[in-house]
């Protein structure tokens, strides 16, 4: 809908301008290939949560966001401050929580009541 709507919109307020731009920077076969994949992973989120879920596809968004950082740390030498660390531990720990069978949760809340005297 949005796109349809840009493409509506665009030529009247812009012109043509925005088009060509992009069109000289990068070429028409890169460009129709990126809008391709794009289009292309919206039907493969459509997918996923026909199969699964949609707590699934914000599950694995987070797994993504994590190793796009990592690799980002780890390839460009790029610097993670301590809030950025511990947000994204938390973040992890959570997903560690939510694959957990019940039962071990519920044991893990046992002993931590136990030791806090509850």
């Amino acid at each position: 809908m949005c796109a349809a709507l840009n493409l509506l919109l665009i030529p009247i307020f812009e012109g043509t301008a925005p088009f060509q731009d992009a069109l000289d920077v990068v070429g028409l076969p890169i460009l129709v290939g990126n809008a391709s994949t794009a289009f292309l992973l919206n039907v493969a989120v459509v997918f996923l949560i026909g199969c699964a879920s949609s707590l699934v596809l914000t599950l694995s968004g987070v797994i993504k966001d994590i190793l796009l950082v990592l690799g980002s740390v780890i390839l460009m030498g790029s610097t993670v401050t301590f809030t950025q660390a511990l947000g994204y531990g938390i973040a992890l720990g959570g997903l560690v929580v939510f694959k957990l069978p019940q039962e071990t949760t519920d044991k893990a809340w046992l002993q931590v009541r136990a030791a806090l005297g509850r």
